[in-house]
């Protein structure tokens, strides 16, 4: 049974959309920015997924995936 006061999250994967992770992981658009990427301000993330969006930079999405999921650990938003 699902509890109705907890919204569902889609995996974090390089293929979710960048504005998918800022809206369903909060700690996201700050470990973003500290990979230089502000996402956030960007019209591209309606459209981009976390890999397209790090392909520019050469930044390895996995990297960033496992510090947005420690992030969110550490504010207490996942288990």
């Amino acid at each position: 049974m699902v509890k109705k006061d907890v919204p569902l999250r889609p995996p974090l994967t390089k293929e979710l959309k960048i504005i998918d992770i800022l809206e369903h992981y909060p700690a996201a658009d700050a470990v973003l920015r500290s990979f230089k990427l502000p996402c956030a301000d960007c019209v591209v993330a309606e459209t981009e997924t976390l890999e397209q969006g790090c392909r520019p930079h050469q930044l390895d999405p996995a990297e960033i995936i496992r510090a947005i999921i420690q992030a969110e650990k550490a504010a207490g938003n996942i288990t």
